[in-house]
């Protein structure tokens, strides 16, 4: 019974530990003076509206219409950086204000209302923003107190050195060395074939596009952090499940719900590889150890997720579990200012924002892979039911971003400006299949 007892036990401890240790980070960067990023949250803002002004709007998506695609939610989360209350941290780190200057704001906004039905108005978040930095307006403001926003931890201390502009480029360069270091440690720790497919899975999927919004880049920075540690230390990751869970909360905590399923799946494909190397073998036992670490990192992620939600009802008497719950369930439901929205249209809409040419690459290097693998075989397959399990259990990650899509479609259909990217993890985990299936990886005989 006991034994039994003392792994939730440490969940438990574990998920207390990262919730105060949140709360403490989101405190101590709230306290930082406005002063010391009045200067460049001008510039941000001035920046933002020039981009607006002065590039093509990249536009797919009818919500954002008149609004550079990636400004909408950028500017949101320097507005709610920039709306901090100094003298009151905790209420403003956990309430998360946008337009909000303490002692001038008359109207505050509870976070409440069902984005995308039709008779809510359509907000230009950068035009806002640089009204608010400017004072050229007397705006509404609004609470957001759904998500953590813990990327405020990193943000605002940024903001004291930078401008938007180079915390775009000082991101996209911390993305490129963390890229590098993962690829080299598949290569070294795993093989050179996964290294490279790993690789071009982000070169076709232009994923460096993605230093256009801090807000998209988060959950591929957390996944990269994670392989790296999972790369550097499995043969000393005695839990694997409860690394998860921590990836999990931390996932929760900074993203604003973009691409989270890529900090499971992707680890999880880098995890299978490196338990494949191992000379033990039970496939029931990895089954069930996969299966509880996909369990782990939901319960981290939902946890932390809930933890907001009840801490914000108990201090601030906000009813958010409800708004939060309606939220999800609005986000689930196939529909959008009442209009019926199809999962073929979901789908459609995702790979519209993909693009051709990827899909062309996918299919190009899928059949370069066959004809390396047939050649380098000689056409020979060695298959068994234990290893033929294991490459289905792969085929089942690639196809996890349709089950994302079919779980959310509202949110799929709306922000398919980012969703899309979800299918970084069908090519790579297909390509491994793939990859393993023909037996690329196999010494010629």
């Amino acid at each position: 019974m006991i034994t039994k007892i003392k792994p939730i036990i440490k969940y438990f401890y574990t998920f207390i530990i990262l919730i105060i240790i949140y709360i403490l980070l989101g405190v101590a960067t709230s306290l930082i003076p406005k002063s010391l990023i009045e200067e460049n949250s001008k510039k941000s803002a001035e920046y933002l509206a020039n981009i607006n002004h002065g590039v093509d709007i990249i536009q797919k998506d009818t919500f954002y219409k008149g609004e550079y695609i990636f400004n909408y939610t950028n500017a949101l989360m320097l507005n709610t950086a920039y709306s901090i209350d100094t003298n009151k941290p905790l209420e403003s780190f956990l309430l998360a204000r946008e337009n909000y200057i303490a002692g001038e704001t008359k109207t505050v906004n509870k976070d409440e209302t069902l984005y995308g039905l039709s008779e809510y108005p359509y907000r230009n978040q950068t035009e806002e923003y640089y009204n608010i930095t400017h004072n050229l307006a007397d705006i509404e403001a609004f609470e957001y107190a759904r998500y953590w926003h813990g990327y405020l931890v990193i943000l605002r201390p940024m903001l004291i050195l930078f401008s938007y502009d180079m915390i775009e480029k000082l991101s996209i360069t911390f993305f490129i060395i963390l890229l590098g270091i993962c690829t080299y440690l598949i290569s070294k720790k795993i093989n050179k074939v996964s290294a490279i497919l790993f690789l071009l899975s982000f070169i076709i999927m232009n994923l460096f596009y993605i230093s256009g919004s801090i807000n998209e880049i988060t959950c591929f920075i957390i996944m990269l952090c994670a392989n790296i540690y999972i790369l550097i230390n499995y043969s000393k990751i005695k839990k694997a499940s409860l690394v998860f869970f921590i990836i999990g909360s931390i996932t929760s905590f900074l993203d604003l719900l973009t691409n989270p399923l890529i900090t499971i799946a992707i680890p999880l494909c880098i995890y299978m590889l490196l338990k494949e190397k191992e000379k033990k073998w039970n496939l029931k036992e990895r089954i069930i150890e996969y299966l509880k670490i996909l369990i782990a990192w939901l319960m981290g992620y939902g946890l932390t997720w809930f933890s907001k939600w009840l801490l914000v009802d108990i201090m601030y008497n906000r009813n958010l579990i409800e708004v939060a719950l309606k939220q999800m369930i609005y986000r689930m439901q196939g529909k959008e200012c009442e209009q019926i929205i199809s999962y073929g249209f979901v789908i459609s809409n995702n790979m519209r924002f993909l693009g051709k040419q990827v899909l062309y690459m996918t299919v190009i290097i899928s059949i370069i892979i066959m004809l390396i693998g047939i050649i380098k075989n000689k056409g020979k397959l060695i298959i068994n039911q234990t290893n033929i399990t294991q490459l289905l259990m792969y085929l089942a990650i690639s196809l996890l971003p349709f089950i994302w899509y079919f779980v959310l479609k509202n949110h799929s259909a709306v922000h398919a400006r980012f969703t899309h990217r979800l299918f970084i993890i069908s090519i790579f985990a297909f390509w491994t299949f793939l990859a393993k299936f023909w037996g690329v990886e196999r010494k010629k005989e």
